[in-house]
């Protein structure tokens, strides 16, 4: 065993609590979530472009300047 008993439930206590957020939708779960990942990674629109050049979920990593000048664009 790791560490004593005395100190277990340290982090969550220590965590501030924050209210559950109020949505306009609920998220979908099981297999109607699974068909949106599809629909995002691979239904035939994404498909089309180029297979090779297909981004991947997390292309936006650490580029803030790039997902900020796409909002700017989208807004214009």
């Amino acid at each position: 065993m790791h560490g004593t008993l005395a100190k277990a439930g340290k982090v969550r206590k220590q965590t501030p609590k924050v209210d559950k957020k109020q949505r306009a939708k609920k998220i979908p779960k099981g297999r109607a979530q699974k068909r949106i990942i599809y629909s995002r990674r691979y239904a035939p629109h994404i498909l089309a472009v180029d297979p090779k050049k297909r981004k991947s979920p997390n292309w936006h990593a650490g580029r803030k300047d790039l997902i900020e000048g796409a909002a700017a664009a989208a807004k214009k």
